[in-house]
């Protein structure tokens, strides 16, 4: 399919303008079943011979697509994995499938992942003075829950200047308030929060 490693339907790695690309129902498929199956995009324009922008162009809705069927199968069996599942047996009475125990880890993690529950229950907004005590500085510093999309990035850059900052050896910018937000607890150098 490719006449050189540099030229690729749809443009050289020059940026030369080769033959236009046609996608095909075949072309389509191929697509969605390599990124179904876990194939990094660039090995995808390897295989159909064309440049990781034609790639995104045309074929983006069977990437998305893949990507979203594998999460839904991959989250399938995390619920059947956690709330576990019964026997089944057939008219005679016969085993046809074991009975699967509930997963309590799997339990765990899907309930601080996905309903933000952790040792203390469900986390709904920041935490108040009396939860933080004992913990350190650097599991403060990246608590954004309860913040708005504005804050988040606030806080955000903070810690990349501080962690900029210690790179260079220097004292970070504001140390005293590490990644604060107006309104919001913030951790200090020293763990404690204002």
């Amino acid at each position: 399919m490719v006449d050189s490693p540099l030229t690729l339907v749809g443009g050289t790695a020059g940026g030369d303008q080769g033959p236009q690309h046609e996608p095909t129902e075949q072309l389509r498929t191929r697509v969605s079943l390599l990124a179904e199956a876990g194939v990094q995009q660039r090995a995808i324009c390897a295989d159909i011979g064309v440049a990781i922008n034609t790639l995104r162009k045309y074929y983006m809705r069977e990437l998305m697509l893949a990507d979203a069927k594998v999460q839904a199968l991959i989250g399938q069996a995390q619920l059947r994995s956690a709330l576990g599942s019964p026997a089944v047996y057939d008219r005679e009475g016969r085993l046809l499938k074991a009975e699967v125990l509930p997963n309590v880890t799997m339990q765990m993690y899907l309930g601080k992942v996905r309903m933000q529950q952790n040792d203390g229950g469900f986390r709904g907004g920041l935490p108040n003075s009396s939860e933080l005590e004992g913990q350190s500085a650097d599991v403060l510093e990246f608590n954004t829950a309860g913040l708005t999309g504005a804050e988040r990035i606030e806080r955000v850059t903070a810690l990349i200047n501080v962690a900029r900052a210690r790179r260079a050896g220097r004292a970070a910018p504001g140390a005293g308030a590490v990644g604060a937000v107006p309104g919001k607890p913030a951790a200090n150098g020293s763990g404690e929060h204002r």
